[in-house]
Formats: structure tokens, C-alpha cells, sequence
């Protein structure tokens, strides 16, 4: 007597293999892509920790009234916008709510960061003449 194959758990079987694999690969994606960000980001808080005094001669430009004594760049905010511009938060004289945000771009050719914009809160901007 011939022994039936049982299809249904054939293709069950194959199905499950499937998904696995599937699962596999793709749990394999998202962390290789999780591991390009974290990268990514490393390299930027490592280009502008080079930069940081041009970045602080910049800030110092925009203090018309000579208000500024100290300038504190939070690295970890540091990131890549949609338009690909570096952009880098800080804030002044020890208080966050005088906070500032530079726009730089490193695409340059010839220059590693090109200042390309400057941004700050109303509290900080009464107080250095950038209104």
C-alpha cells in the first residue's frame, strides 16, 4: 500500500521555514541599518568636536553687545537634516534657555565645515542684539 503525502503540512512546513528566514533577514537589516546611524552620527559629533572653535568664533560673531562669556555645543544633538546640512544645538553663559542651533554644510569642497546659518532663542537674541 502506496503511503498519501500530506501536502498540507508540507506547505505548512515550507511556509514556516519561510518566515524564519524572512525574519532573519530582515532583524539582520534593521540593526545593520541601526549600526550605519549610530556611525554616522559618531563621525558628525567627531567632525564638529574639530570644528567646535570656528563654531564658537561664528556664535561670538552674532553677540553685538559682548554678552557672551561661555558656549556650550551639545554634541549628542548633533545630526544630519533631510537637505544633508549639519545641524548643531548649543546654548550660552550656562543657561539652556539661551539656546542656539548653527546650520553648517561639509560638503564643501576644500573646506571640512562651512557655517552656513545661525539660529537662537528669543531670550538669547535680547541679549546679544541678534533680533
Amino acid at each position: 500500500m502506496k503511503k498519501k503525502i500530506n501536502w498540507n503540512t508540507i506547505t505548512v512546513t515550507v511556509l514556516v521555514v519561510l518566515g524564519l528566514v524572512l525574519g532573519i533577514k530582515i532583524t539582520r537589516g534593521i540593526i545593520v541599518q541601526h549600526e550605519e546611524k549610530i556611525k554616522q552620527h559618531e563621525e558628525l559629533v567627531s567632525l564638529v568636536k574639530e570644528e567646535t572653535p570656528k563654531i564658537k568664533r561664528y556664535v561670538h560673531k552674532q553677540d553685538q553687545r559682548h554678552a557672551i562669556k561661555t558656549i556650550t555645543i551639545e554634541y549628542q544633538k548633533t545630526h544630519l537634516t533631510p537637505m544633508n546640512f549639519i545641524e548643531i544645538e548649543g546654548y550660552i553663559n550656562g543657561n539652556k534657555e539661551l539656546g542656539f542651533e548653527v546650520d553648517a554644510d561639509a560638503r564643501t569642497e576644500g573646506v571640512k565645515m562651512y557655517i552656513d546659518g545661525f539660529e537662537c532663542s528669543k531670550k538669547m537674541g535680547k541679549l546679544i542684539g541678534f533680533e
